[in-house]
Parts: C-alpha cells; structure tokens; sequence
C-alpha cells in the first residue's frame, strides 16, 4: 500500500511554451527514474464510474468532496505490465490523497473473476477499491493514455513536475483491449505541478512567465466528453 497527499496545479502548453519550459526545467531538475531511458514513459488508465456518471458530474460541479477509482498501467502491452496499479484518488478541498497497491494486471474480457479473485487480499486498498465497486456498482468505463516526461528535484523535495504529451482516450471496459480507437484531446502539453507545499518562487516565476493560467484539466472529464458525449450531453 502506498499513500501520498499532495496540492496538484495543472496548465495546458502549446508547444512553443513546452520548449521553453522544458529547456528552463533542465536547469533546476532532473528527468525521474522512470523517464530517464527513453526521455518518458507511457502511461495508461482504465477509469471506473456508474451507469450514470456520478464521478464524472462530481468533477463537473466541482464538488469538495470526491473520489475517483482506477487500474494504472505503466506500460502499452500486458507483456511489459505484469502488475499494475489499483488506486483510488480523493480530492477534499484543494488536497488530493492517493492510494494504491500493485496487484496483478487484470485480463482481457469481464473483471467478475478478477475481482472475485482479489476478495482474498488484506490489503486495505483493494478492500476499500471492492468495497465501492460493489457498493456503488462502478464499471470501466474509459481509457486514458499519454507519454509522460516526470522531473524532480536534485535534492530530496516534495516537488514533482510532469509533462504529459499526446493525450488520448477511448471508451473501454478492459485495460488491454484488442482493437481500440483512441481520439486525442486536451492541449498539446499538460503541465502539472504536484507538491505538498508551495511551489518554489523560481516556478511560479517560471509559470507567470510563460504565461500560464492554472486549468481545471481532468484528463478523465475530458475523456468521458471525447468517448461517451451521447450519455452525458442528450439531445434537446
């Protein structure tokens, strides 16, 4: 079981503003161990919510209070994600937790088994993960797929900063689909800056410099608008 409280700011980047913060981030940080092979890593999402989209509206009317549930892959194909991570990420105020444990990758096809299957573990997050699926009778509903560039800092320090390329989404009731159309969405580039205290002044500068506007950027809204606008946005 792993844990993290944390303030997350998001901003979207049009490429020339991802250059130049890139090039300015290089300076004061280093790429994360995950991105250091290639320059990135890929990240992938299988989001679960009601029939009727409750997380989905939460996130809308910007309730204080809510939670989001997911499988988190850190790679494209099973074979390279042999575990994946199960999380449930609150949002309460400002502040967002995260929990999770790695539990093995779910196959293809209906999850009934899968989660039946992990109704053994002891582990207080896939508990309370089972606990809400069957309670509020969540389902898969989206995909949500991106290259991620992480930095952090030389020294130990809360700060991490993400930059999140191609952003893409489809509708999915399994992590590894066989045949999947994925549309893409959002700007070119999502920043996000993630800390459990103010950012330094020298990346506040850094943002007000490029012009940045903080965006209330959910990957996971804009996914459910890109796959399933039928369902949230009925004809008149």
């Amino acid at each position: 079981m792993r844990t993290m409280s944390r303030y997350e700011f998001k901003y979207g980047l049009n490429q020339r503003q991802y250059r130049s913060l890139f090039a300015a981030l290089q300076s004061r940080m280093v790429l994360d161990s995950f991105s250091r092979q290639r320059g990135y890593y890929w990240v992938r999402s299988l989001y679960f919510d009601t029939a009727d989209y409750v997380a989905y509206w939460e996130k809308v009317h910007g309730d204080s209070h809510r939670c989001k549930l997911r499988f988190r892959s850190y790679g494209l194909e099973p074979a390279a994600a042999p575990y994946v991570s199960l999380e449930l990420k609150t949002k309460i105020g400002d502040r967002t937790d995260k929990f999770s444990s790695f539990v093995d990758t779910p196959p293809a096809g209906n999850l009934r088994h899968y989660f039946r299957a992990l109704q053994s573990s002891t582990d207080p997050v896939v508990k309370e993960f089972l606990r809400r699926v069957y309670v509020q009778h969540l389902q898969p509903k989206v995909l949500v797929q991106y290259r991620r560039q992480g930095f952090v800092t030389r020294d130990p320090s809360p700060l991490r900063v993400t930059l999140d390329h191609q952003v893409e989404s489809a509708a999915a009731a399994t992590l590894f689909p066989p045949r999947t159309r994925f549309r893409g969405h959002g700007p070119a580039v999502v920043l996000e800056v993630k800390t459990d205290i103010d950012p330094p002044h020298w990346l506040q500068g850094l943002v007000v410099q490029c012009g940045l506007p903080v965006q209330k950027n959910s990957k996971y809204a804009q996914a459910v608008e890109n796959a399933a606008w039928d369902v949230i946005r009925p004809p008149s």
